[in-house]
């Protein structure tokens, strides 16, 4: 019995691992010391801590995998390196930002008003046409200087000979326009003129005080003396006539005057809701217009044949400070304390430009006598050149030290006229023109 034990044994081997016969053989050959059931021996086969010597089941591996996936856990893990690098990002694009908003402010800066120093040449509002260095800088042909104090008001006689001036030292003084010369001085009684008109050999100035006196200037004589109140004349002009004028007062009304009945006005038209700081005489096809801005901020076009208001301007932002007609009396342009300029038409309500480039309060307008181009002066002491059709300047004149007070073209436009606060008076050759013209 004991000897038929081993030989089962040996016989069931072979079934419960089948190999090759040396394999096997060399399990019948392994002391088995423990003989267990074969259901014990099959749950217990994975758990020997030393496997049988020969055996191909090495288990050893396993804990190398359990290593490799922890170094994948470790390597998987966020490094602080890039989280460093993330944190630089949000601030490198910032900083692009920064440089990108510089870099467009700097080329944006081209592309708005130059104001030019002291004799450096031209540029343009909106659109530069030179550069400073190309831009031929601009000369007087004429400085007249006489007047002790600002010069506050000028103008050309209507054949072009003569330049009348009237200064805050209360005199009117006539120069040769031609020469530079001075041709007589004539004393204002009234005080300082605050206005001034011409029309022929007559003159007219206005005063603080209310009066407006008609001058011959030829003969340095006064003709009459007109006064309604004590409002202060802010602007004159001949309707047409060297005996039909119109003024505008601090009492916001706006007065017709015919010489004959220096009595009183022939019409008083209740024009503006605040001062009336600006009037204009100009003609059309549609007949004779007067035009009169004021403090209201608004501007008046009237119908001289009826008296009627035509239409009525808005649209500047502050007080309306000067008014001029086009020689075609198409077109209105109007300035203002802020220092924008705008056109309209006579025709319509509608504005047809506006003009930016002046810094502070517009004084003086002038259009070219083929209605082309426009001068202005203003308190930033420049003196524009504007293309009408175009709304841009063409040049820009800065000689004058000190806020600009008056403009004027000459009658054939080859000359233009400038005085302020300096006290002097220069007369430019139109730099529009072509040389051969100047």
């Amino acid at each position: 019995g004991a000897a038929a034990a081993p030989a089962a044994a040996a016989a069931k081997a072979p079934a419960a691992a089948p190999a090759s016969a040396p394999e096997t053989k060399k399990l019948t050959k392994a002391p088995d010391p423990i003989k267990l059931p074969r259901i014990l021996r099959k749950s217990a086969a994975p758990a020997p801590a030393s496997p049988t010597p020969g055996t191909d089941l090495i288990v050893v591996k396993e804990p190398k995998k359990a290593e490799s996936k922890d170094k994948r856990k470790a390597a998987s893990k966020p490094r602080p390196m890039p989280r460093r690098a993330i944190g630089w990002r949000p601030i490198l694009f910032k900083l692009l930002v920064g440089v990108g908003v510089a870099s467009g402010a700097v080329a944006m800066q081209e592309r708005f008003p130059q104001f030019e120093s002291r004799g450096s040449g031209e540029t343009s509002a909106g659109i530069r046409t030179a550069s400073l260095q190309e831009a031929p800088v601009i000369r007087p042909v004429a400085e007249l200087t006489g007047h002790v104090g600002p010069v506050k008001a000028l103008g050309y006689s209507s054949d072009g000979a003569s330049i009348a001036t009237a200064g805050a030292d209360a005199r009117l003084k006539i120069w040769n326009a031609a020469t530079g010369t001075l041709t007589r001085t004539i004393e204002l009684d009234n005080g300082a003129a605050t206005a001034l008109a011409l029309f022929g050999s007559h003159a007219l100035t206005g005063h603080a005080g209310g009066d407006i006196v008609l001058w011959d200037w030829q003969r340095a004589e006064k003709i009459a003396t007109f006064k309604r109140n004590e409002a202060e004349i802010w602007s004159l002009t001949f309707t047409g006539r060297a005996d039909r004028f119109a003024a505008s007062s601090h009492d916001w009304k706006v007065t017709l005057w015919d010489t004959a009945t220096p009595s009183g006005p022939v019409q008083v038209l209740d024009a503006h809701t605040n001062a009336a700081q600006a009037v204009a005489y100009g003609t059309s096809e549609d007949g004779p217009r007067l035009a009169s801005g004021g403090a209201d901020k608004t501007i008046k076009l009237w119908n001289l044949d009826t008296l009627d208001r035509i239409r009525t301007y808005t649209g500047h932002k502050d007080f309306v400070t000067a008014l001029t007609f086009a020689p075609d009396g198409k077109t209105l342009a109007s300035a203002s304390l802020d220092g924008s300029i705008r056109l309209w038409s006579t025709r319509s309500n509608r504005s047809q430009r506006r003009l930016y480039g002046h810094r502070g309060r517009v004084g003086g307008l002038s259009f070219s006598p083929d209605g082309k181009n426009l001068a202005s002066i203003a308190a930033d002491g420049q003196l524009r050149i504007w293309d009408v059709a175009r709304g841009r300047t063409l040049r820009t004149i800065a000689g004058h030290a000190g806020a600009l007070n008056a403009v004027s073209y000459s009658p054939d436009g080859t000359r233009i006229a400038s005085a302020g606060d300096d006290g002097v008076v220069r007369v430019w050759a139109n730099p529009v023109l072509p040389p051969a013209i100047n």
